[in-house]
C-alpha cells in the first residue's frame, strides 16, 4: 500500500492538493494520512484545557474537511486518517513519519490568507523532509502526467531508492522522463548524465538526455516548465546552493506559485 502524508490547513490549497494526489496515486490501494496541526501553543504544562480545546476543535475540522475529500470522489472509497498535533507543520510531520510509513507528502503552495508558501512551513519541508516532498501550485489542472521533467546535475545518484517515487509515478501513468541538463559554462567539457546510465532504474520507462544552454538554473527549469510540454518538474535535493537559490529566492516564489507544474523533490 502506497501512504501519502497531506499536512493542511483546511483551505483551498490544502484542498487542491488533495485533488492531485487523487488523481496521482489513485484511490486503489492508497492511504492518505489528513494531518493537521494546531500551531505553535505555550508549553502543555501551562494550559492543558486550553490545548485540549485546540485539538478538540482541529478534529473536528479536520473531519469536516475529510467529508470535502470524499466528496471529491462519490463513487470511490478513499482510505482517509486523520491526525492532529501540535507545533509547527515540519515537527508534526516528523512525528508521523516515527509513528507512522509514509512514502510522500503533498502540499498546497498556498495556505490560508493566500499565505506564500505557508510562510516558511512548506520551505522547511521541502529541505528538511526525508521523504519526497510534492509542491501543487494554484494554477495546477487536474490531468494526465504525461511527460516528466527532471533536473539532472549530472552528479553522481548514490542509490536508486532516491528516484523510486518519480519511476513509480512514471510507470503508473505510463509518463516519460526527460532528463533535462542546464549547461551553465559552454566551455567546460559536458559530463555524462549519471542518471542515464543507471538505465535498469528506468525499466519500462521511456526517458532521454537533453541538455540545454542557461546562464542561471532555475530561470532555465522554470523556462522549460513554463513551455506546457511538461506535466511535473522533478528535483533531487542535494546541491544547497542551488537548492537555497530555489526556495529562498524570487524565482522559488515564481517557480512555486505561479508555475502550473507541481515541483517533486526527491532526497538523496
Amino acid at each position: 500500500m502506497t501512504h501519502i502524508l497531506i499536512p493542511t490547513d483546511f483551505s483551498e490549497g490544502s484542498l487542491h492538493a488533495i485533488r492531485f494526489a487523487l488523481d496521482a496515486f489513485g484511490t486503489e490501494g492508497t492511504e492518505f494520512i489528513l494531518l493537521h496541526s494546531v500551531g505553535d501553543v505555550p508549553r502543555q504544562p501551562l494550559l492543558p484545557e486550553y490545548i485540549d480545546d485546540l485539538k478538540r476543535n482541529g478534529r473536528e475540522e479536520l473531519r469536516e474537511f475529510a467529508d470535502k475529500c470524499r466528496a471529491l470522489r462519490p463513487t470511490e472509497r478513499l482510505n482517509l486518517v486523520s491526525v492532529v498535533d501540535i507545533g509547527s507543520v515540519f515537527a508534526a510531520i516528523e512525528r508521523v513519519y516515527k509513528e507512522r510509513e509514509v512514502h510522500a507528502v503533498v502540499l498546497g503552495a498556498r495556505g490560508k490568507g493566500e499565505a506564500e508558501l505557508w510562510g516558511t512551513q512548506t520551505t522547511s519541508v521541502v529541505k528538511n523532509s526525508t521523504r519526497p516532498v510534492i509542491v501543487v501550485p494554484t494554477e495546477w489542472k487536474a490531468g494526465h502526467i504525461a511527460h516528466i521533467l527532471y533536473a539532472d546535475d549530472r552528479a553522481y545518484v548514490h542509490k536508486q531508492r532516491t528516484l523510486t517515487m518519480l519511476v513509480e509515478l512514471a510507470k503508473r501513468h505510463k509518463a516519460r522522463i526527460t532528463l533535462a541538463h542546464v549547461r551553465v559554462n559552454m566551455d567546460e567539457p559536458l559530463s555524462p548524465s549519471e542518471v542515464a546510465m543507471h538505465a535498469g532504474w528506468f525499466d519500462g520507462v521511456e526517458h532521454t538526455t537533453l541538455v540545454v544552454p542557461g546562464a542561471d538554473v532555475t530561470e532555465r527549469l522554470m523556462g522549460l516548465a513554463a513551455g506546457g510540454e511538461y506535466d511535473m518538474i522533478a528535483v533531487l535535493h542535494r546541491d544547497l546552493n542551488w537548492f537555497d537559490e530555489l526556495f529562498h529566492g524570487s524565482v522559488a516564489k515564481r517557480m512555486a506559485l505561479h508555475t502550473t507544474v507541481p515541483l517533486l523533490v526527491l532526497q538523496e
